[in-house]
């Protein structure tokens, strides 16, 4: 049975926001965003709020896709090994970590340990859910409904919001 993780006006798990992650609210777009704690989840399915469809991965490509809550739609949320408090998203098919870049291209790579690989786990988003912000270009994790995944910069949408189920 999958538990629902979200956060929202009701308030559920997830601890207290780090001082050291406030450092970074000059790059937060959201108005209520407040990074998550920094803790290991484990392994969870990321699921869009706008469009319902679930973040997967095949390899080095990232996308949504119904969700059939698989082992390609499965990744492991965790602390990051070099940027703590940040998380990570392993992909638990294919070993390989969440990264994007500056032009707003989502995919996934062997760890590296870089800060294109590193998150900014935002609770809750304007809507009252979650959302991820890459360390690196500052830009959120977005999706359509034709399943493309990408990153933008942030604008507090139902697009950029993912509820976050083990």
């Amino acid at each position: 049975m999958r538990k629902s993780l979200r956060i929202g006006p009701r308030g559920r798990r997830l601890g207290i926001a780090l001082a050291a992650v406030l450092g970074l609210a000059g790059l937060l777009v959201g108005t209520g965003a407040k990074p998550a704690s920094a803790e290991s989840v484990g392994y969870v399915f990321l699921q869009n709020l706008q469009t319902g469809m679930c973040l997967a991965s095949d390899g080095l490509f990232v996308y949504t896709e119904s969700c059939a809550y698989d082992d390609s739609e499965r990744w492991l949320l965790e602390n990051t090994p070099s940027s703590s408090p940040n998380f990570a998203l392993q992909s638990l098919e294919s070993g390989y970590w969440l990264d994007s870049n500056s032009a707003g291209d989502l995919y996934a790579l062997p760890g590296n340990g870089g800060s294109n690989q590193s998150w900014v786990w935002l609770y809750p988003n304007d809507d009252g859910l979650n959302a991820f912000q890459d360390v690196a270009t500052g830009r959120w994790l977005d999706s359509d409904y034709a399943g493309n995944a990408y990153t933008s910069p942030g604008n507090g949408g139902t697009y950029q919001s993912w509820s976050v189920e083990d």
